[in-house]
């Protein structure tokens, strides 16, 4: 008498394995993320506290380029035989849906580039824990691990290159179109001056005027630029490193403002003045518009 066939079928992938993966991923990752914000943030809290950081210097600057590439690197974190960290702790995998072989890099990048509208993500994996949004996109689905899908890693190089150059350009255009009303608004009432009309013989011989009448209260740091973005006037940049407290002594900044405003009126430019007092375990600052604003100027143009 034949005997029937035993099947040996696969492991259904569970909501908890799979959310349990999802959540390890996510610690993993961030950690890694974690540090070169850890290394923002210290790198200008340490320029703000030597009084080094300029009033009108942004926070993020070139740092957000950082930022977009550690986060193209965590949507190519199954690149390599469809497995990230998470995933090969829990014995996991990420394979082609029709082929059940190893998903190829771009395929893993596709698919984690939804974790940037991960709550929704969240939510189809509660109610199919193998296949997500970006699952279905990219043509793939979670299996547990089988060696015999293994391809080595030599093979996958150039595409793991080509995925994560392509993640780069996808994640920096997403954070350059969902952060842009952000920008916009922080941006609001910021004025732009002309970097290359920096003016260095005029910053120095102003800087050398306050040093002259204030030096023993204070030591300044002036930049001067000749031209302002949609306005004629000149963008002028005051920083002063105090050694008192600059509100026990405020009739040294109405010394500070009447020496400016003798040499460029205040109809000529438009600026900021800040003070920085820096004590043992203590920073304090106060900083103030000097000069005339540029948007009504802007407005009746």
């Amino acid at each position: 008498m034949t005997q029937p066939v035993a099947w040996n079928t696969p492991r259904k992938v569970t909501i908890g394995i799979r959310l349990a993966a999802m959540l390890l991923d996510h610690f993993l990752m961030t950690a890694v993320l974690a540090i070169p914000l850890l290394m923002i943030i210290a790198s200008k809290f340490s320029q703000l506290f030597s009084g080094s950081v300029g009033v009108g210097n942004k926070l993020w600057g070139s740092w957000s380029y950082l930022i977009c590439t550690v986060m193209a690197v965590y949507c190519c974190k199954d690149s390599f035989n469809g497995r990230s960290p998470a995933k090969r702790l829990l014995k996991l995998q990420v394979v082609d849906h029709k082929s059940g072989l190893a998903a190829t890099p771009l395929q893993c990048m596709v698919r984690n580039l939804f974790i940037l509208v991960w709550p929704v993500e969240v939510i189809v994996t509660l109610v199919n824990p193998s296949r997500r949004i970006g699952d279905r996109v990219a043509g793939t689905h979670i299996v547990y691990y089988d060696p015999q899908t293994a391809v080595p890693a030599k093979a996958q190089w150039v595409k793991v290159v080509l995925a994560f150059l392509i993640s780069v350009a996808v994640v920096t255009l997403w954070c350059k179109i969902t952060l842009w009303p952000l920008h916009r608004l922080s941006d609001a009432g910021t004025v732009h001056y002309v970097a290359g009309t920096y003016n260095e013989a005029e910053s120095k011989k102003l800087e050398q005027i306050f040093r002259e009448q204030l030096g023993d209260y204070l030591e300044p740091a002036v930049k001067i630029y000749d031209s302002i973005q949609g306005a004629p006037l000149k963008y002028i940049e005051i920083d002063c490193r105090v050694k008192a407290r600059f509100d026990e002594h405020p009739e040294q900044r109405d010394v500070l403002l009447q020496t400016l405003y003798k040499h460029y009126p205040i109809s000529t430019f438009s600026g900021n003045l800040r003070f920085v007092y820096k004590a043992p375990m203590q920073l304090h600052t106060a900083v103030e518009s000097i000069g005339v604003s540029p948007f009504g100027i802007m407005q009746e143009r």
